[in-house]
């Protein structure tokens, strides 16, 4: 989580471009205690709900809607923090010998050339250790590759900028999903607690499994809420928008009924002794 130095500021604007929509969220700090200043879920306009917008279409309605949003006034300042959709990464998990980290480096970038068909710069590509696995008599490492080709990075940032945003950092996805449930790892035996995350978007899915603050697998599957939509629609044989609108009410009234369980549910015991600190990347 960001600190803020001053007993009244914002922080920077954070910024989802999704297969539908745009969402955008901003905090504010006063004192010790953080408050939601802007909020905004936007859809952007298609005449068809069943298909899913061309690249180009998505990225030019994303410019227009966020620009509509900041004329609105309910964000502060200018700084953003995106990510990069999943479908726009390169995700591999590879198999490597045991080696050094500076090893490892060297070693992961002829492994993205050779698997990703680019040599892209070390900004450009994260690993994770995911841990040691058997392979026939040889123990090996599991490692999960993240990379980027230029061109994405290139049309990210000139989207930001014609957006008029001033980008603070770019994050991957599936890490950006990761990290907001690592904030609810607080008990020491969460360090060896296996969890599973899954994200489903309206276009595919995202599973991420970790082992405490370690992810494990990251998968993504080409089936999303669209196809659960499309189901629904067949199988009680009404329309496609009606569908998504029942499927909302029972995701809507599910959760409601999940948090007032919680609510009513006493708080657990926290303490600061052996919480592990987030990892830089």
């Amino acid at each position: 989580m960001f600190k803020l130095s001053t007993t009244h500021k914002y922080s920077p604007i954070g910024l989802d471009i999704g297969t539908e929509g745009v969402r955008m969220l901003q905090l504010r700090q006063d004192g010790k205690r953080l408050f939601v200043s802007g909020i905004v879920h936007k859809r952007f306009c298609k005449e068809n709900v069943e298909n899913e917008l061309d690249q180009e279409t998505r990225r030019r309605q994303a410019i227009e809607t966020v620009r509509e949003i900041l004329k609105t006034g309910k964000f502060h300042g200018r700084k953003v923090i995106s990510c990069l959709r999943a479908d726009e990464l390169h995700i591999k998990s590879i198999r490597l010998p045991h080696m050094s980290d500076a090893e490892l480096s060297q070693a992961i970038m002829w492994e993205c050339k050779e698997r990703f068909g680019f040599e892209p710069s070390p900004d450009r590509v994260h690993y994770i250790r995911a841990g040691q696995v058997k392979q026939g008599n040889e123990t090996r490492d599991e490692i999960i590759l993240l990379a980027v080709s230029e061109n994405i990075i290139s049309a990210h940032m000139e989207m930001l900028s014609k957006m008029h945003l001033i980008p603070l950092h770019v994050d991957a996805e599936p890490i950006a999903l990761f990290r907001a449930q690592n904030r609810f790892l607080q008990r020491i035996e969460d360090n060896t607690t296996v969890s599973v995350l899954v994200d489903i978007g309206l276009s595919k899915t995202t599973i991420i499994i970790a082992k405490g603050r370690r992810i494990l697998l990251i998968k993504i599957i080409e089936i999303g809420g669209r196809h659960l939509n499309q189901s629904v629609s067949e199988e009680l044989n009404m329309s496609y928008i009606a569908a998504s609108e029942l499927r909302k009410r029972l995701m809507a009234n599910s959760t409601s009924t999940n948090s007032s369980q919680r609510h009513n549910q006493p708080l657990p015991q926290k303490s600061d002794e052996g919480i592990p600190q987030p990892q830089s990347k």
